[in-house]
């Protein structure tokens, strides 16, 4: 591994890989600490573990001279669908736990599987099928991921308006981590739809725009992940 390839590389992106790799790492301890005799805890747990991984292995991929270009966007894609769909089933699992409503429920499992068959598709034509398409495709699947927490996220606050309870809105760990994952999305669905063009045509200070519209609200979200595990509560609270 270039070690001085990848310390240029967090140098171009102003750090935001760096910050966002310190941040996950400290979200997985304070979650493995505090929130690991919790189910949902133990998803999250999971989610973040993988999404930490594949991270340091793209890392170390992107940073190889000997891998070649063919095999890395292949490997990007992959990952990178697989942890949308892990994201999202984590994310629905937890909402369903946060407001107990069978038919709620019913609609979330039914988005859960559509979302899952296209994924699964995806997955199978990466693997068949060579077409400069596909890297936009996969950045469509990852947008449409966001638009589906983001619709969980709006019920989830409207919710919230219609239900007083005696817990503090601060102290409430379900609170931090639907606004994470809110203000995750909100600044994803636009990037996804366009970092292709970006780097396509390689638009000018396009490192910055990956830095403040996708590292920073990613780790922003971990942060927020690890505000609702120090609140020290079960996490549907």
């Amino acid at each position: 591994m270039d070690f001085e390839n990848l310390f240029n590389k967090f140098q171009e992106n102003y750090y935001s890989e760096f910050i966002l790799l310190i941040v996950e790492i400290t979200a997985l301890i304070l979650a493995i600490t505090y929130a690991r005799t919790y189910k949902t805890g133990k998803l999250f747990i999971i989610y973040i573990a993988f999404d930490l991984s594949i991270f340091l292995i793209d890392l170390y991929i992107m940073n190889n001279s000997e891998i070649s270009i063919k095999f890395t966007s292949l490997f990007l894609r992959t990952t990178n669908t697989l942890i949308a769909l892990i994201e999202l089933l984590v994310y629905y699992y937890f909402f369903s736990k946060v407001i107990k409503s069978t038919r709620l429920k019913k609609v979330l499992i039914i988005i859960s599987i559509l979302y899952s068959l296209i994924v699964c598709s995806f997955l199978f034509i990466n693997f068949i099928s060579i077409t400069a398409r596909l890297p936009y495709i996969a950045k469509v699947i990852g947008a449409l991921e966001f638009c589906l927490l983001l619709l969980v996220c709006i019920f989830y606050f409207i919710w919230l308006l219609q239900n007083v309870s005696s817990e503090p809105l601060l102290n409430r760990p379900s609170f931090w981590i639907m606004s994470g994952i809110f203000f995750y999305s909100i600044f994803s669905i636009p990037y996804y739809l366009i970092s292709n063009y970006l780097f396509l045509n390689r638009i000018a200070n396009q490192n910055i725009l990956v830095a403040l519209f996708y590292y920073l609200p990613f780790s922003i979200n971990f942060i927020f992940l690890s505000k609702s595990f120090l609140c020290k509560k079960p996490l549907t609270i």
